[in-house]
């Protein structure tokens, strides 16, 4: 009789368990990764207003567990480190989360998402545009419970290390977007590494528009429409 009630009860804390794991909410992480390079316009022609919308979006509807981080697209991506990472905010659940909250935004945030137009970098690093590294960063933040969400703010047109897509594409070029695509993330061994991860890629222009980019555009899209796509990742692109 004793074994049996206690079985019936371990059965109940297992089920108990389980139950408080599927009621446990996912904590919301973003990752933006913003092109600090001088070929991408995104400091130019009201793009930087665009991006200082999607940050302070993203912050000011964080939940406490959410965290918000950004990093640069430069030539040194695969090393470089976090502008800033925030976490959402420090609520408790009483009458004072509004102040909390209030409080939060004009000291915390404003304070943060400063630092993104506040950092300087030197001529070799924004010479040169290395993209690939964002899928590895990204892939760090994957831990059960996390769901990401990237965002990309960025022409998308990589120059590092000998690879110029505004060379590879150029007008008259055979080479195929979708075949180089499967074949890098082969070579980098990110096949399904994103998986479950939604990645939006927000391309900085102006109303005028860019000769030079609008013969590589298309091409230069479905090659990272392929790329994402093969990591496992939802991919959407379109303009900042």
């Amino acid at each position: 009789m004793i074994i049996r009630t206690s079985l019936k009860r371990t059965v109940v804390w297992v089920l108990v368990m389980l139950v408080a794991g599927c009621m446990e909410s996912e904590s919301m992480v973003h990752a933006v990764f913003i092109d600090y390079t001088q070929s991408a316009l995104v400091f130019q022609h009201g793009n930087p207003e665009k991006v200082s919308e999607l940050l302070q979006d993203l912050a000011e509807n964080m939940e406490p567990d959410d965290v918000l981080e950004v990093y640069p697209i430069h030539a040194y991506t695969e090393s470089a480190t976090p502008i800033l990472r925030l976490k959402g905010p420090p609520l408790q659940g009483d009458m004072r989360d509004r102040q909390r909250l209030i409080k939060w935004k004009e000291t915390i945030v404003a304070d943060a998402l400063a630092r993104v137009w506040n950092m300087g970098f030197s001529e070799d690093r924004t010479a040169s545009t290395n993209i690939y590294p964002v899928v590895r960063k990204i892939s760090r933040l994957m831990k059960p419970g996390n769901e990401i969400r990237a965002y990309l703010v960025c022409d998308m047109i990589q120059d590092f290390y000998g690879e110029d897509f505004s060379i590879l594409f150029r007008e008259g070029s055979v080479a195929d977007p979708g075949i180089l695509a499967n074949k890098k993330v082969s070579e980098l061994g990110f096949i399904n590494m994103l998986q479950g991860v939604e990645v939006e890629v927000l391309i900085p222009g102006t109303p005028h528009g860019n000769q030079a980019y609008d013969r590589i555009r298309v091409e230069v899209n479905a090659f990272w429409q392929n790329f994402f796509t093969r990591c496992g990742a939802a991919i959407v692109i379109g303009d900042l």
